[in-house]
């Protein structure tokens, strides 16, 4: 378990520089100093992050990573990844229903154990001091330690990602293809996102 922890803060060690100077020094996008760019380009890239999680996180199935995407990122209302989140769902025929209940706080139409994974997810995106209390409700209703562990890596993972994309304004991309001026929640890609269901 120490050895998943090492390797997940790895990733976001190798370019320290974009958080010694925080608010003004980066106030602007295109003033970004190469490796900050660098940085930024890795924790927007879907692609990096379904690799890193489908090969780390392999104790929780892909539908469920992506729920979790889905919860944290409407919790920080942060768009593009909501966006992307719903695309994934969509191809895994994950209803339009659950979608939406999904980016709410009741998760009215998941099963009780589930229900408690996502509200772990909420809890500890918008009041992480709860967390423990989640943690043990969860771990009652079924869910093990390591997918307990797993699920708040990736929790916390999708909070940083969500931040940084809110703090630096990041507008719609290939990652994340949503429709400027778009609001939550968003039930589906054909309507919300620019590239549809991809």
């Amino acid at each position: 378990m120490r050895r998943l922890v090492i390797n997940f803060l790895a990733v976001f060690i190798f370019t320290p520089s974009i958080f010694a100077k925080p608010g003004a020094a980066f106030k602007e996008i295109d003033g970004l100093s190469k490796n900050a760019q660098g940085l930024l380009a890795f924790l927007s890239s879907v692609e990096v992050a379904d690799t890193m999680l489908f090969e780390v996180f392999n104790d929780l199935p892909h539908e469920a990573i992506y729920k979790l995407m889905l919860v944290t990122s409407a919790a920080n209302e942060c768009i593009g990844c909501v966006c992307t989140a719903v695309q994934k769902l969509k191809k895994l025929k994950v209803s339009e229903k659950d979608i939406v209940a999904l980016q709410t706080t009741e998760f009215s139409s998941q099963s009780k154990k589930d229900k408690s994974l996502f509200t772990l997810a909420r809890e500890l995106t918008l009041r992480p001091g709860t967390a423990p209390k989640f943690v043990e409700l969860a771990s009652k209703d079924g869910w093990t330690d390591d997918q307990l562990t797993h699920a708040i890596l990736i929790v916390s993972q999708f909070n940083l990602k969500n931040r940084i994309r809110n703090g630096f304004d990041l507008g719609p991309d290939k990652s994340h293809p949503y429709k400027i001026g778009q609001k939550l929640p968003m039930a589906s890609c054909e309507e919300h996102c620019t590239t549809g269901c991809q």
